[in-house]
């Protein structure tokens, strides 16, 4: 371990409540209070929660590790502990067997295969990890468990991201049926229909900041496509985006975009198949679909605008050519964040929240020659699009920002060197030009209510012969039989069951095998066929519920068309789709004026609409622990172990007006920019700064620093205040302290200091060599001497301790 004395920290204390524990790791923190009430109090009601995955950093000298062991632990969550290396040599924390598939104790090299093993990835995509941090690291005082830390929340994150992309097809497949009534008319229509033009592609980075007067300046000449989070920013500015686009199925999208949903009669709105059907639902204007309407082949979509991730610009990047545009300018495309350390453009509730303080990501270069941090998810879709870009040669693609992170084929041009090519576009004509594709909605209602009763039949079908089949694998030798059956599967229900291994991928991996197959027993074979099957019979239920859901939603669309319409029917589907605001766009295409009894109807749904589209608190909530100051001290100490002082600068830019705000942010603030000092080579200044922190603020760290930078400024009556401090914290500073009295020429006190320190850890063979020159420096020859000796006898190969030896002869 860095900057940690081995001799000290392998030496164990026992506590008054008879506990072994490692002062060097949890200090003094069960000496008035025993393990297991700190636990109960941090842990308990968390750790007994159902069907959790649980990330624990550190095992707190092993008192924590055996406080999980001893709970009643729920049968369906799984606890994995991280731990040190160094303190994993030094404990050995006994797992009993029964319990060995639920805990397991591992260093940071096996988080990431343990992250992807069994059934962790399933924890991970239905948002069931907890990430716990014990007390020595919620202690902050080692560096190293900082650093291990940052380790695993960037192991989770990527995880995370990793997971919820490969394996989250459930909820891509569920909002797809849920909008198959409402994908109307395919993006299609506007290929190739402004060749050769000029767009700008608006995005919710900082630097569309920097743009907007720009903008509003060559507003006649440009075709604007915004994604759907800063349309209603661009339209306050007197710039409403031609098109609109959205894509994600995330049921909070609402919330994230919630002010696009006014802009209706403005802007069109071109989104993915798989859209957050409480958008789509509730839009009341013109819209365009990308990629399929159906989860199987359709004919009507083959030639339709290929729906593009991972990030709503990559999609708005791609619809951009795909209509015809041969140069993109993009703004707010940053893939990461500002000097400033913002994400976001103002005006959204991430730029309100101001810099992101808690994430820890890597850092990019810009067109601008500096670097900015990103996070996992903008460094994915940073590569998706220098692929995508690629395979676009029809449309140069140009960042104006300098500040946005480089990405190969995509060039960046100051504004003064743009050359732009009006579309000569307005509003009208875009939406007449959809306006003359007809839609016979009764017509695409049935045949989205014919599609519906296939699947169910041909899904029925798979249920019957998949039921069959397992209880034939029961049987003995029926290996012909279930060839039979699964042949039967395929030529008869293929394209269904294509469906249903995608939407239940998760299901479906479990009976893949990790072993050889030359190693497969009777046995396995019989188990994998036996988990094939269990799996397409539970997907097979699944989808037919959300096929039947469908269909009915189909009968309620039709039912809105009808003059006869049945009103609390209609209310009945819209509650139960959550999509209150369905009611104004019924009525907002009704060919009648409605009914008293219809307006009383909708009218609380209309009051639910507009409380959706204002009550943000879900999301301000999420966002939260990314902005939290609990873990700005990770990132500052991550910086300074990286030496960054480029983001040390910008943690101090954020913390000085905070600092007003609490005792935490005051000391983050003087620490930050103690560090950043440092790094420039101002001693004095580092100190200075942190010394105006006031000491009833220090914590182990700032006395720390403070004893390093009054060290190397020979101020060394603060060092020793300092000092005194730490040695009361942990022995492991006594040698310091000692080397200090020295440099005092308080001899004998040294002297005193460096024997206490050895008395407690007599095989530091390193502070034994200082101790010996020492006192060869202060003519004590003889006991010098028996130092050496002492070194020999604990290592006689010492050549130093020979050396010595050897002079003083």
């Amino acid at each position: 371990m860095q900057n940690t004395n081995l001799n000290t920290f392998n030496t164990f204390a026992i506590s008054q409540f008879n506990e072994y524990y490692l002062p060097s790791v949890n200090r003094q923190a069960f000496e008035t209070i025993d393990s297991k009430t700190h636990f109960n109090k941090l842990f308990k009601s968390l750790f007994t929660q159902e069907n959790q995955l649980h990330i624990i950093i550190g095992i707190d000298s092993g008192l924590l590790a055996n406080y999980v062991l001893e709970l009643a632990l729920p049968a369906d969550s799984q606890f994995i502990f991280v731990e040190l290396d160094n303190i994993l040599e030094l404990l050995n924390v006994d797992i009993p067997d029964a319990l060995k598939q639920q805990v397991t104790i591992c260093p940071i090299d096996e988080l990431a295969d343990l992250l992807n093993s069994h059934s962790n990835p399933i924890y991970i995509i239905k948002d069931k990890l907890q990430v716990h941090r014990s007390l020595a690291v919620r202690a902050q005082h080692l560096l190293e468990y900082t650093q291990l830390n940052n380790d695993v929340m960037a192991l989770v994150n990527q995880a995370t991201c990793e997971h919820k992309s490969s394996f989250n097809q459930e909820v891509f497949v569920e909002q797809q049926l849920i909008n198959l009534t409402e994908n109307h008319i395919p993006a299609s229509i506007l290929r190739g229909h402004y060749q050769g033009k000029t767009c700008i592609v608006t995005a919710g980075g900082p630097s569309l900041d920097d743009h907007m007067s720009w903008i509003k300046a060559n507003k006649d000449k440009l075709f604007v496509i915004a994604v759907s989070r800063v349309a209603a920013k661009l339209t306050k500015e007197g710039v409403p985006p031609q098109i609109i686009v959205s894509i994600d199925p995330q049921e909070l999208s609402l919330e994230v975009n919630s002010e696009m949903m006014a802009l209706h009669s403005s802007s069109l709105l071109i989104h993915s198949y798989h859209i957050c059907s409480r958008i789509l639902s509730q839009w009341c204007g013109r819209h365009l679909y990308v990629g399929n309407r159906l989860l199987w082949d359709e004919a009507d979509d083959k030639n339709n605008i290929e729906s593009v991730g991972p990030t709503v610009t990559n999609a708005a990047i791609a619809i951009a050519a795909d209509i015809g545009f041969t140069q993109a300018l993009l703004t707010g495309a940053d893939f990461c964040y500002s000097k400033t350390g913002h994400t976001h453009t103002t005006g959204t509730l991430e730029a309100n929240l101001g810099p992101n303080m808690g994430h820890i990501g890597e850092w990019v270069d810009t067109y601008s020659g500096d670097k900015a941090e990103t996070i996992f998810q903008l460094t994915e879709a940073k590569k998706a699009l220098a692929h995508q870009v690629i395979n676009l040669p029809q449309c140069k693609i140009i960042n104006l920002s300098a500040n946005a992170a480089i990405i190969p084929n995509i060039d960046h041009l100051a504004l003064d060197e743009i050359t732009i090519e009006p579309a000569n576009c307005n509003h009208d004509e875009l939406f007449a030009l959809v306006d003359s594709q007809t839609m016979d909605l009764k017509k695409h209602y049935l045949y989205c209510l014919k599609q519906m009763n296939d699947a169910q039949s041909s899904v029925q079908s798979v249920l019957k012969l998949a039921t069959s089949a397992l209880k034939i694998n029961r049987e003995q030798n029926q290996a012909a039989l279930l060839d039979k059956i699964e042949y039967k599967i395929n030529k008869h229900h293929g394209k269904l069951a294509k469906v249903i291994k995608f939407y239940g991928y998760l299901e479906f991996s479990r009976f893949l095998s990790t072993t050889d197959s030359d190693k497969w027993s009777q046995s396995h074979v019989e188990q994998m066929t036996e988990n094939y099957y269990e799996a397409f019979i539970c997907v097979s239920k699944k989808l037919l519920i959300i096929f039947k859901q469908t269909e009915k939603r189909c009968y309620s669309r039709l039912n809105e068309l009808s003059q006869q319409t049945d009103i609390n029917a209609l209310v009945q589907q819209w509650q139960q789709d959550n999509q209150p605001g369905r009611s104004l766009v019924w009525a907002h295409h009704l060919n009648r004026d409605l009914s008293t009894f219809e307006r009383a109807a909708i009218a609380p749904l209309v009051k639910e609409f507009q409380l959706q589209l204002t009550d943000h608190n879900r999301y301000k909530s999420k966002l939260a622990a990314g902005y939290s100051l609990e873990e700005a001290f990770n990132k500052i100490m991550n910086l300074v172990i990286k030496k960054n002082l480029q983001g040390l600068a910008l943690m101090v830019n954020t913390l000085k007006p905070r600092s007003l705000e609490s005792d935490l942010a005051k000391r983050l603030y003087h620490l930050a920019n103690s560090y950043c000092l440092e790094l420039q080579d101002e001693p004095q200044q580092a100190l200075t700064t942190l010394l105006e922190l006031g000491s009833e603020l220090f914590t182990e760290i700032e006395f720390k620093q403070i004893s390093v930078l009054s060290l190397k400024l020979g101020q060394l009556d603060l060092a020793a205040l300092a000092l005194q401090q730490l040695v009361s914290l942990s022995d492991e500073y006594l040698p310091q302290y000692a080397y200090l009295l020295k440099l005092q020429q308080q001899v004998q006190p040294a002297l005193n200091t460096y024997m206490d320190y050895l008395n407690k850890y007599p095989d530091d063979i390193l502070v034994w060599l200082k101790l010996g020159a020492f006192l060869n420096e202060i003519e004590q020859t003889q006991t010098a001497k028996d130092v050496f000796k002492q070194v020999l006898h604990l290592d006689p190969t010492n050549q130093i301790a020979i050396n010595q030896l050897a002079k003083i002869a």
